[in-house]
């Protein structure tokens, strides 16, 4: 294995010689395609101290590739091709194959403010005075949006914090709104900011020679897949809601239209009972007629008072028929509810509504409840998904690294080798006759020489002795500062070059997602979302969403309390007017027996007369009654027409209404209208992907004390990696 790496070292080598000195051939474009990776260095109160981008391209052929940035210095992380950094333009020639460059920034600005700071025993203290500390410590840290900034970064990426703490030295950890994790000795906080968020943290320990690594923030963009639901089901339902409505709205025209008949009879009623008052204050007034009129007048009372009976079981009929069409609007409007209700009779309409209306306000809680529950449960595993992948593949890449690096040697040979061949060809031989004539001139006699003796004697032993020379001269160059350089990036390209050929192997694929999914269902992970859910849950906005959804169901204007208003004082009204008509038969059969009693003989003429006058003004205040009755059932069925009118209208459109909202509420969440952007500079238009990295320095004593190393079983690279994958 040695052997070969040294082969494909020293050829790789070579071949990137070669290629130096063949002419290249570029696909130029105004823009490279790429992605950048933010690294950014905080000082210890959470301050930016440096920033640098790393800026990768994946090429499909050679290319001359032209990116933007104001940068203070750029280093070529790649190949040894020259990289040119002109105003803000950078340009610079690669092969096929992912490509890196190194970018450091003068002067930028972050989208977020960060700020870290320490408190020992309730005194301030910088990060670089806590080193070996003993006492309670409070570390307090915020992230917050830089008005400063460009760009959309703080609207459109989630951060996350994490806090790392020796178990040993930092006891009783006392936090809130983290996500808590053990990793062997250290206890691990992560703290998490959604897109538009501020982030704020306080942690309370008690410390004994006190050490901590930094705290580390991570951006990415929010992402969620979510695909589209099944509605055709709650399709289906809504056409039968929409047909329900029509039969509705058709039945309240139909009232309406009776009531308007009903309210013209009862004004026929009403002036009839006026007419009896005049009546009756002309037989007051005459006594020859008195016999005659009074007998009419029995005959007719008698005959109103017949129809007593049934002007009552035709009035309760209707009131039967506007509950049963009640009772079946009512059935419709909560079919897609899936609330039960008692059929409303004359005695219990009013209780049955408000109990409907209560049912509804507990139905909708639940469902808020349910659907705020499953988008806190898709956003959280979300995130907890793409930590564990980074750490998979992070620990993979450090594995796979540190094996490479063991066969550094062999690599560094190789390379040595082919860079002495390719200096050694580069000797002139100007260079030759100047050793030559070096050495003349240290040998014994050579201040007696004359110039041209001297020169005539290098001549000749540049001509006797080139190879020798050849090699000092070579052996000189290759000391040099510039070829030193030279190898050592030659060698650290072949590492990197190595270590991505083992991370692209499938074996380690496989192996570093066997990791993620075990860890993806491990108890710890699974009870990690639990526990963020339930943070989430618990959350002012989750919260405030929730009762903003029951509001919007349950509120006077919704589509199911707003016809249940409509319905119950219709109800009312119609009840109002039935209570009238009872009242006025019960006058009408008041008055006939008076009236059959003034029949009986004119010796009770005057007091007939005064129960007939006053039967009569009862018959005509139960006319008014009726009619006022009349009029309110018409303005009700009027108004009920009205609302089923508009009920009809507001469902016509309903299936397209809905899917309308469902596609938004799915874009909002996928983030499928975000475009990414550069951050360095708008110039770069063809940017496929930003992230930040960014760490305090880690709080330690300035020699930290190192465990000896054990001997390590020699295994291949291979079997070093799988070790990685399985532990326990």
């Amino acid at each position: 294995m040695k052997r070969l790496i040294q082969r494909v070292a020293a050829l790789t080598a070579a071949l990137c010689l070669a290629a130096a000195c063949m002419a290249p051939v570029y696909a130029e474009t105004a823009n490279t395609e790429k992605e950048e990776n933010v690294y950014v260095s905080l000082a210890g109160d959470g301050s930016v101290a440096d920033i640098y981008i790393v800026n990768m391209f994946a090429l499909d052929s050679k290319t001359e590739i032209r990116d933007y940035g104001a940068y203070s210095s750029v280093r070529n992380l790649t190949s040894e091709a020259d990289i040119s950094l002109d105003g803000d333009s950078v340009t610079v020639s690669a092969e096929a194959g992912t490509f890196y460059y190194q970018g450091n920034l003068k002067d930028a600005q972050l989208p977020w403010n960060i700020s870290v700071a320490y408190m020992l025993d309730g005194k301030n203290v910088a990060a670089d005075e806590l080193a070996g500390a003993n006492g309670h410590l409070v570390i307090s840290g915020s992230v917050t949006k830089n008005k400063l900034a460009d760009g959309d970064f703080y609207e459109a990426y989630m951060v996350q914090a994490t806090v790392l703490l020796d178990t040993v030295k930092c006891r009783n950890i006392q936090t809130e709104g983290a996500t808590e994790a053990n990793v062997g000795a250290d206890k691990q906080l992560s703290y998490m900011k959604l897109p538009g968020q501020d982030l704020s943290f306080t942690i309370e320990t008690d410390v004994t020679d006190f050490s901590m690594e930094g705290i580390s923030l991570n951006a990415v963009p929010l992402s969620i897949h979510m695909e589209k639901p099944d509605t055709s089901e709650l399709d289906g339902q809504i056409d039968d809601l929409q047909d329900g409505a029509q039969q509705l709205d058709d039945g309240a025209k139909e009232l309406a239209a009776g009531a308007q008949e009903l309210n013209s009879g009862a004004a026929a009623v009403a002036s009839g009972a006026a007419s009896l008052v005049a009546g009756t204050n002309t037989l007051s007034g005459g006594a020859a007629g008195l016999a005659g009129g009074t007998s009419e007048l029995s005959s007719g009372l008698s005959l109103l008072a017949g129809q007593s009976a049934a002007l009552q079981s035709g009035a309760g009929t209707i009131f039967d028929s506007l509950l049963s069409a009640a009772n079946t609007q009512l059935g419709n409007l909560l079919t897609r509810t899936g609330l039960s209700y008692t059929p409303m009779t004359r005695e219990n309409y009013a209780a049955v509504l408000a109990d409907v209306q209560q049912q509804i306000g507990g139905a909708a809680l639940k469902a808020a409840t349910e659907e705020a529950r499953a988008k806190v449960t898709a956003e959280v595993t979300a995130a907890v998904q793409v930590q564990v992948e980074q750490q998979a593949t992070r620990a993979a890449r450090a594995q796979a690294e540190a094996e490479v690096r063991k066969q550094e040697q062999p690599i560094r040979d190789g390379v040595t080798a082919a860079i002495r061949e390719q200096v050694k060809a580069s000797i002139t031989e100007e260079q030759i006759f100047s050793a030559a004539y070096e050495n003349v001139c240290t040998q014994p006699g050579a201040e007696n020489m004359t110039e041209e003796e001297k020169r005539g004697a290098a001549a000749a032993l540049a001509a006797s002795e080139r190879e020798a020379l050849l090699e000092t001269v070579t052996d000189t160059a290759m000391v040099s500062l510039e070829v030193q350089q030279q190898i050592d990036t030659q060698v650290e390209n072949e590492v990197q070059k190595q270590v991505d050929a083992v991370m692209a192997m499938p074996e380690t694929q496989a192996a570093i997602q066997q990791q993620i999914d075990g860890q993806m269902v491990s108890d710890e992970v699974q009870g990690l979302i639990a526990m963020n859910i339930e943070s989430a849950m618990a959350g002012d906005a989750v919260q405030s969403e929730i009762a903003a959804a029951v509001e919007q169901a349950t509120g006077a204007d919704s589509a199911l309390i707003k016809p249940l208003n409509t319905l119950a004082t219709q109800l009312t009204g119609f009840d109002a007017f039935y209570q009238g008509l009872l009242q006025y038969t019960n006058g009408v059969d008041s008055a006939a027996r008076a009236a059959s009693q003034v029949a009986d003989g004119t010796a009770r003429l005057q007091a007939g007369a005064a129960q007939v006058s006053g039967g009569a003004a009862s018959l005509q205040q139960g006319s008014r009654s009726l009619t006022d009755g009349a009029a309110r059932l018409a303005g009700g069925s009027s108004e009920l027409a009205e609302g089923t009118g508009e009920l009809r209208g507001r469902t016509s459109d309903m299936d397209g209404q809905l899917n309308d909202k469902i596609d938004e509420l799915i874009d909002g969440f996928t983030g499928a209208d975000y475009e990414i952007c550069s951050f360095v500079s708008e110039k770069n238009t063809q940017v496929d992907a930003v992230q930040f990295v960014m760490t305090t320095p880690a709080i330690e004593e300035a020699e930290a004390r190192r465990a000896p190393a054990q001997e390590a079983q020699t295994l291949s690279l291979w079997q070093r990696l799988l070790a990685l994958f399985q532990c326990g």
